[in-house]
């Protein structure tokens, strides 16, 4: 959970490591996890959780130009979200896995910001984000994410999602062979019951298709999104 103070705080998240130059200006309402909205609408811990009220979003699609975007992004969700830098209390930025150079584009952008404004920024996983864009979309039970690591690899990752949110079943991220990570998921016994999503579906979902893969989410749910 993010080391955020305030009762309500509203924070501007930016991911650019991937395909999607994901930026978003939202309002975290900490709640406990036993609620009934803290579960519905946020990642909840036993620790509590936040209620997330999403201001103003500008996702898109910009393969190779969040270098040239992604400043002008955070501008437009501000001014649609009706707010300055000065009503921000914190920034949060993708950290991967994913593009280097795209990671390191969101990363130093919200640095930047960050500094420049004086506010505490934190880092988000990209698998985690894809986890939770299936689990805002309402895909509960064992998720396997597939995110692209480019030159035939993939970084996979096992969630469990239930009502309070997406909660992963492994200790560090890896890095495996498009192929290997197909073998490995095909030899698991609730192979059935897994649902894949994740930006490497858009280059490998063919082979998971072929291993007897058959339940997906959504290709929108497939990016970081605010």
């Amino acid at each position: 959970m993010l080391a955020i103070k305030n009762e309500t705080n509203v924070v501007l998240a930016v991911d650019t490591s991937t395909d999607m130059l994901a930026c978003t200006v939202a309002r975290l309402t900490r709640c406990d996890a036993g609620s009934a909205a803290c579960a519905v609408d946020s990642a909840a811990t036993s620790d509590g959780g936040f209620d997330v009220e999403v201001l103003a979003s500008t996702d898109h699609l910009c393969r190779r130009q969040a270098n040239v975007e992604l400043v002008g992004s955070v501008q437009e969700a501000l001014k649609t979200a009706g707010l300055t830098m000065a009503d921000v209390d914190a920034v949060i930025a993708g950290r991967g896995p994913g593009s280097f150079t795209g990671v390191r584009i969101g990363v130093a952008t919200a640095k930047g910001i960050a500094c420049g404004s004086g506010l505490p920024l934190y880092g988000a996983s990209a698998l985690d984000a894809m986890a939770f864009s299936a689990w805002k979309a309402g895909v509960r039970g064992t998720v396997g994410v597939v995110a692209d690591a480019m030159r035939g690899e993939v970084y996979p990752g096992i969630y469990l999602l239930d009502n309070a949110g997406a909660h992963r079943t492994f200790p560090v991220e890896t890095v495996l062979k498009a192929d290997a990570c197909v073998e490995e998921w095909s030899s698991r016994t609730d192979k059935d019951q897994l649902t894949l999503t994740g930006n490497g579906l858009v280059k490998y979902r063919e082979r998971f298709e072929r291993a007897g893969f058959s339940t997906y989410t959504d290709e929108a749910t497939w990016f970081p999104t605010g």
